[in-house]
């Protein structure tokens, strides 16, 4: 009896395989052209095909090669920086998936120029697709010396990132204190004072961050920078220092200078 179940079982897959087979020669039922997005952190189904120039009521005219472009520029998404990994996988009858992480956006810089975006690792990218973006603090980011200017062309309406890289390059220290004030700003991400911050500025000895009306002060000096946020880490939250300065937060004061030596100087 088992014997021909067994039998009958593997009719019944071989005729199930058969007909499928058949049916997918003449009908092209296996046929990916209809892409889906399934995950994404900001960028919606809309924007994607726009930037792929696809569209769902094309489906039935793209070729295979048409299929190849459009995966192409997907996986081409991963060049803009803000898109940290895109994967495609496939679903019956004719479906490509497709899942974008996107590393997270804490600031929009603005520079004398030009606007940027600021992740939660310090990196910097262009600001496409970020009309899709849920809504961040904008940060003016200020050079004091005009020398980090001097070669741009003012009557541009926009400079690019690249062109902003090459210009700090120019010059490594210009490079090390822009590092140094991004880590800054990603420490103000992680507490209360994040969408405070309304400036940065690169001072000639100073790094300094203007908040609703406070004033906090940084050494330049790229060695001290990890101690200086330290120590405001240790105060931001620190209930007996705010209720013996009379205070509710740190956005109560008119100054913090942190650059001295194993010292925070407040002026209220």
């Amino acid at each position: 009896m088992n014997y021909i179940k067994s039998i009958l079982f593997t009719i019944f897959i071989i005729l199930c395989v058969s007909v499928i087979t058949i049916y997918t020669r003449n009908k092209e039922l296996i046929k990916f052209n209809s892409i889906k997005l399934i995950q994404a952190n900001f960028i919606n189904e809309e924007i994607l095909f726009n930037e792929i120039n696809y569209t769902l009521d094309s489906i039935e005219f793209y070729s295979d090669n048409d299929i190849n472009n459009f995966k192409e520029k997907i996986y081409d998404l991963e060049k803009n920086g803000i898109i940290k990994d895109v994967k495609l996988s496939y679903s019956l009858p004719n479906k490509i998936l497709v899942n974008i992480k996107s590393n997270k956006p804490i600031y929009f810089i603005e520079t004398k120029f030009n606007k940027f975006i600021l992740d939660e690792n310090g990196a910097i990218y262009d600001t496409k697709f970020s009309s899709s973006i849920p809504s961040i603090p904008t940060v003016d980011l200020i050079f004091e010396n005009d020398k980090f200017y001097e070669d741009w062309n003012t009557k541009q309406q926009g400079i690019d990132l690249k062109i902003l890289i090459n210009n700090i390059n120019k010059n490594k220290s210009n490079e090390q204190y822009l590092l140094n004030a991004f880590e800054i700003l990603c420490w103000f991400e992680s507490n209360y004072l994040y969408t405070h911050v309304n400036s940065i500025s690169i001072k000639e000895r100073t790094i300094n961050v203007y908040l609703d009306k406070t004033k906090i002060l940084f050494s330049k000096d790229y060695k001290e920078i990890k101690n200086q946020i330290n120590k405001i880490n240790q105060i931001v939250n620190n209930k007996e220092l705010l209720d013996s300065l009379n205070i509710n937060d740190l956005t109560d004061l008119k100054e913090i200078k942190l650059f001295f030596n194993n010292q925070i100087v407040i002026k209220s």
